[in-house]
Parts: structure tokens; sequence; C-alpha cells
């Protein structure tokens, strides 16, 4: 019993030993590593560096809805969804047949309002030159009165048109006048009877020289008569020739109704080719609304179709930040929905014009993807990553395990023998987070960075690309210094 008592006591005993030298080590293990130097590590790997400006916008891949121009129910779809069809490909087709008929209607009022046209222009013609008959009648007739008047008013030596002034041949008046006043003066001369005779020589000769002058006067006055006549026919023949010509009733109505009919007939032919629906450019079905039997107006949408193009980005970029955009500027797209994958394309338009929302004033910045990118649906948001700045296929730390002493730059290179030696090295760009390596490191280098102290070293990590962190960062030569 003594012996159980003392062999418990000693084991206990024992225990106690074994807690208290195990709760020293590890004690003095911690203090130990606490005052170890550690870091972490990164490999010199070969990628891109690159400044950027992102921003969010939307794609528009050029999907266009189609429809009918006319009313009408779906004959036949010529395609299906999926398929890729070349520009005026017949797409659908509806019931044309009461399109046909209302064409040959049409055909046949053309026609006959072509011939009443070419009738009435006939007859016009008919009229106008009977018209034209009488005019040269007229002018023939004016041009001879007026001859004739200005004649007598050159004959009786007329001035103006004063008939008054009318002058006739009075020399016969003025020998008898003279003879007879002769007598008269020396009537002892001559006998009674002569001078008798004489007189009445005188009388008949005055008698006939006033009869002269009334007669010039009547001869003025009916040529002029006529002569207003002859003007009054030449004006009213050509009148009548001109309102013929000039508004002939017959030939505008006929002319009105050719047109109509001509306009009714192209309708009906119109008409009857939008019976078919044909692809407005190269492009591929996205979907068909309809089905055959369906009645459709001109307000259906009846298909949907992609033009055979690169996809479109949109984005609607704030002023404050339009200054890091510029056409032909790469950028890169990427969308939520289709995880992992980056597409390429262009900047191809800014905007000059602002957009005001909830004052908020951006501008429409279109960009055009590199390829035919199937993936991209319509509408969908997309993230967009503007380059400003990128260097490709270099090789690249972070800009933590970079050193400065004495103006130059080095590194703390990790030997396979777990030995840290310092190297001089050359940076070129950087992103604000990698710098590019020109000289001093070789792809698979393992470089350490300065970390704060901690209980055990951490493992090497693998530097990747990383995005700058502000949308306005520029390019350096030098990178930030760490360490020393």
């Amino acid at each position: 019993m003594k012996k159980s008592k003392k062999k418990l006591v000693l084991l206990i005993i024992v225990i106690i030993v074994i807690g208290v030298g195990a709760f020293w080590y590890i004690n003095n293990k911690k203090a130990t590593s606490k005052t170890e130097s550690t870091y972490t590590t990164a490999t010199a790997v070969k990628g891109d560096l690159k400044i950027e400006y992102t921003d969010e916008g939307s794609a528009d891949i050029g999907i266009k809805e189609l429809k009918f121009t006319i009313d009408g129910t779906i004959n036949e779809i010529k395609v299906k969804e999926n398929d890729v069809v070349k520009k005026g490909t017949v797409l659908m087709t509806i019931d044309d047949k009461d399109y046909v008929t209302s064409s040959k209607q049409a055909d046949i009022s053309y026609q006959n309002s072509k011939i009443s046209y070419e009738k009435s222009k006939v007859s016009l013609q008919t009229t106008l030159t009977t018209l034209k008959s009488q005019v040269d009648d007229a002018k023939t007739k004016l041009d001879l009165a007026k001859d004739k008047y200005e004649d007598l008013l050159v004959e009786y030596k007329v001035e103006g048109e004063a008939y008054n002034t009318v002058k006739v041949d009075d020399s016969n008046l003025k020998t008898i006048e003279l003879e007879y006043n002769s007598m008269l003066a020396s009537p002892s001369a001559y006998s009674q009877n002569e001078i008798k005779n004489k007189e009445i020589s005188y009388e008949n000769a005055k008698s006939n020289y006033n009869t002269s002058i009334n007669n010039a006067i009547s001869e003025l006055k009916e040529a002029k008569s006529n002569y207003d006549s002859t003007v009054s026919d030449y004006n009213k023949a050509v009148s009548d020739y001109n309102i013929e010509k000039n508004m002939n009733y017959d030939e505008k109505l006929n002319k009105l109704s050719l047109d109509k009919a001509i306009l009714d007939y192209k309708t009906s032919k119109d008409e009857l080719n939008d019976t078919k629906l044909v692809a407005p450019y190269d492009c591929r079905i996205l979907n068909i609304a309809v089905k055959a039997g369906d009645d459709v107006t001109k307000d259906t949408v009846v298909m949907q179709v992609r033009k055979n193009e690169n996809p479109m980005v949109i984005s609607n970029v704030a002023e404050s930040d339009i200054g890091n955009v510029t056409v032909g500027m790469d950028v890169e797209v990427t969308s939520d929905n289709l995880e992992g994958q980056i597409f390429t394309g262009k900047v191809t338009k800014i905007s000059n014009v602002a957009t005001d929302s909830e004052n908020t004033v951006s501008y429409e910045v279109d960009m055009l993807l590199d390829k035919d990118y199937e993936q991209i649906k319509d509408n969908m948001t997309c993230n967009i990553s503007f380059i400003i700045q990128q260097k490709k296929d270099c090789i690249k730390i972070p800009n933590k395990a970079v050193y400065m002493e004495n103006g130059s730059q080095y590194v703390k290179v990790l030997g396979s023998d777990n030995k840290v030696t310092a190297k001089k090295i050359t940076t070129g760009f950087t992103d604000g987070t990698d710098s590019e390596v020109i000289e001093g490191l070789n792809e698979g280098d393992t470089v350490t960075i300065a970390a704060t102290s901690s209980s055990t070293k951490s493992t090497s990590t693998k530097s990747s690309s990383s995005k700058s962190s502000s949308s306005k960062s520029t390019s350096s030569n030098m990178p930030p210094m760490y360490g020393g």
C-alpha cells in the first residue's frame, strides 16, 4: 500500500516537471521567433503593365426590328433563326392576292388615262393650229390697215392725227381765184358775163376743194376705224390662242387624271413589292416573332436581325473624366456575365454634344470591338478599361520589392539556398503597383519584400498584373522605393 502511494506521488512529480519544461520551451521559442527578421516573396514574371481609366457602358450589336409596310396575312417564312443572309434576301412574304388585283386595276386605269391625255393633247394641238392661223390672218389685215392709214396721213400731210390739218391739191382753186380777183380788180376790162362765169368757176373750184378735204378726212377716219378694228381683231385672236394654250382645261384635267393614275399605279406596284420582306443588309436572323397565317399590320415587329459587323460598346463618360479618353485609344471590355473573358477594341467616336442627366454632364463615347464576338449580347452591361498607357510582355515585380541606396535601385534576391543577396536593377514603366525590370533580373527570379514582424516566415507569392488605383495615374520611370 505504501509502495503504491510512493509511485503515485512520483508520477505526479514527473508530470509537473514535464509540463513546466514544455511551457518554458514554447515560450522561449516564441520569444526567439519574434526576434527573427521576416519577409514575403514575389516572383519576377512576364506580363503586361498598364495605366487605365475604367468606366461602365453597354453593348450595341446593331439589332434592327423589321416590319412590313403594309397590312396582311403572313404567307411564308423563308428563313429560320440564326441564319446568316445576304442583303436583298427574301425573308418572309404576306398573301399578295389583293395586291395583285389592285395592281392590275391600277395598270388599266393608268393606260386609259394615258390615252385620254394623249387625245386631249392632239385636240389641243389642232385647236391651237386653227387659232394660230386666225392670229396670222388678223396680223396680216392689221398690217395692211396700218400701212393704208399711215400712207394717208403722209399723203394728206396730217400733223399728228389732227384731221383739220389735212392738205389736198389746191393749185386749180388758187389759179381760178387769182383770175377771178384780177377781173374784179379791172371790171371794165371784162364783160359782166365773163366776170359772172369766172365767179361761178371760182365757187365750183372752192366747192370741189372743200369736197376733197372732206373726202380726205372721211377716208382717214375710215382707215383709222379699220385699223382700230383690225387691232381689236388681232388682240382677240392672240388672246384666244393664249387662253387655249395656257388654260386648256381638258388637257389639264386629263393630265391631272394621268398623274393620279401614275401615282396609284406606282403605289400599287410598291405595295405588291412590299408583300416581300427583304434583308436590309448582310445580317443574322436573331428572332422571328410571327408564324404563317398570322395577321400583321404596319406596326407589327415580325423579325429582329443583327448586322454582320463587330459589336459596338457605348459609354457615357463624365465631363471630369472625358480628358482621359481619345479617339483611337485601345480598350478592354469585360462583363460580369462573361467571367474571365476580355474583349478588345478601340474608341471610334467621342460626341461633342453633352447630355445632362440629374445634374451630371457626360459625353457619349463609341467603341468598336476588334471582332464579331458572339458572346456579346445586345445591351449587355460592360466594364470598360480605357488604356491610357501600357507596356506589354515585360518582366515585372512589385514596387515594394524595389529598394534605393545611394541613388541606385536594387532588390533582395532569394537564392536556391534560401540565402538573400542584394542585386542592382534598372526599372522602367510602372503602373503604380508593379514595375518593369529592364535590367538585372530574369523571369522566375524570386525577390523578397520587407514585411512586419511575424511568428513564421511566409511562403512565396506570385506577382500578377494589377490595375492602377486611379483613373488619373501616369507612367513613371522610377517606382516608389521601400526598405533601406
